[in-house]
């Protein structure tokens, strides 16, 4: 059972690994939040909570991700990987990558989720760099943000 929320935001951490060369992504959106957006989306009236463990919505979640949430790394498109989900009590943890970075100098995001259901929503990003954490707010008043890093 869902809890009711009287806000509409999403906290996303996004953070570079030199290791791996990576940006590791992890989102928590409001499960009613996501399946507003996400029937809106579809033109469904899926129940997520009920389907959390179905392939096929992971299949439509990708593609719903895909859609909603681009990244830029220096002027170039990324390809942001849809890693899976989980469904913790009123919220839906989605993780995403993205391979093959090697500096990172300027970061744009838009991230569009739930955007079109609420008016009121707000999609907060953090980024961590090389030690340096910069934040970005995304809402119906501007769709993408940019941040830069000092390498």
């Amino acid at each position: 059972m869902m809890v009711s929320h009287p806000f509409h935001v999403s906290i996303t951490q996004m953070e570079y690994k030199e290791e791996s060369k990576t940006v590791q992504i992890s989102s928590k959106v409001f499960l009613d939040d996501l399946e507003a957006s996400f029937n809106g989306y579809y033109d469904s009236d899926v129940d997520l909570w009920e389907l959390r463990e179905d392939s096929a919505t992971d299949a439509q979640l990708r593609e719903f991700f895909a859609y909603h949430f681009k990244v830029w790394i220096n002027g170039k498109e990324q390809e942001v990987v849809y890693m899976g989900k989980e469904v913790d009590l009123d919220a839906a943890w989605i993780y995403l990558e993205i391979r093959k970075v090697r500096k990172i100098k300027e970061l744009q995001v838009q991230y569009t989720i739930a955007l079109q259901a609420f008016d009121d929503q707000v999609n907060l990003l953090h980024m961590k760099y090389q030690g340096q954490e910069e934040s970005m707010r995304i809402d119906n008043g501007s769709k993408q943000a940019t941040v830069s890093f000092d390498n």
